[in-house]
């Protein structure tokens, strides 16, 4: 994905936001007029703020099957082993028990989008916001 317009990255607004507060703790300075301005759009200046029901986009078109055609490995929970795979746009695998973020939470209970791979057992994990001045 990518190259979308403003109005349309709140889903990738999330993924910033929890990379840099990530990226935070981990030491890193944050710049947090900017981030208050880029990510979440507090000055109200028309940037796009994180949204977990803003626009789903289909990322796997033209040149990216490319990518889905091409022999993987991964690993097998189950058997132990490597093994290899075309995955011809098939969702990941996500195992049981997994930290699934809430936006993703907060988006299934406001429309019916339910991902391929999402497991029947998994952990929520909420944002923790740790850069802005409002935090709390």
């Amino acid at each position: 994905g990518g190259s979308y317009s403003e109005e349309e990255s709140g889903l990738a607004k999330i993924a910033l936001q929890w990379i840099l507060n990530e990226a935070k703790v981990a030491g890193l300075k944050i710049d947090v007029g900017q981030y208050e301005k880029i990510v979440l759009d507090l000055k109200n200046d028309g940037v796009a703020g994180p949204d977990a029901a803003g626009k789903l986009h289909k990322s796997l078109t033209s040149f990216w099957w490319i990518g889905e055609i091409i022999p993987k490995t991964r690993y097998d929970y189950e058997t132990g082993l490597r093994e290899w795979y075309i995955p011809f746009g098939a969702p990941r695998r996500i195992p049981e028990g997994a930290f699934i973020h809430q936006s993703v939470l907060e988006r299934m209970a406001r429309s019916d989008y339910r991902p391929k791979a999402l497991p029947d057992k998994y952990e929520a994990e909420p944002l923790v916001e740790n850069i802005s001045s409002r935090s709390t």
